[in-house]
């Protein structure tokens, strides 16, 4: 059903009680159906550690062929790890969610207007030119008026 409706690409997050290689095996077994479906996995960076850190999500992505990730740039910037995430992660990106945050609250609209060209600077220094999600609460959807 996924296939016909031109899905192509599943992004899922890790589990948060459990460790890294726990996630790597139970992504591994979701990643083996994914592929028989020709589906992509992607495995989404979280607000919450272990897997908001970049050395942890590579920990899982490399131990699971062909699995990428989609990469939330607010979680990134929430634990400062936005350029590492870019430099680990190049050519490993499958989509990409946008969104500010102000240290507590994650998902949201980006006030600064300078600060939001300057994520979408550093999104297309790396040549992502896919698919790209503002991954907002709807509170902030007027706002999106102040830039469209």
């Amino acid at each position: 059903m996924l296939k016909k409706l031109g899905v192509k690409k599943i992004t899922l997050h890790p589990f948060k009680n459990l460790g890294i290689d726990e996630n790597a095996n139970i992504f591994n077994q979701i990643n083996s159906f994914l592929l028989k479906k020709e589906l992509q996995l992607l495995i989404e960076n979280v607000s919450f550690a272990p897997f908001s850190l970049a050395d942890s999500i590579f920990k899982i992505i490399e131990k699971v062929p062909g699995a990428k990730i989609t990469f939330d740039v607010g979680h990134a910037n929430r634990n400062l790890e936005l350029d590492k995430f870019i430099s680990v992660f190049n050519g490993k990106i499958g989509h990409i969610h946008l969104h500010d945050n102000n240290g507590l609250l994650d998902h949201l609209f980006y006030e600064d207007e300078a600060k939001l060209g300057g994520a979408i600077s550093k999104i297309k220094s790396f040549g992502h030119d896919e698919c790209l999600v503002l991954d907002i609460l709807t509170s902030f959807m007027r706002k999106l008026k102040t830039f469209a």
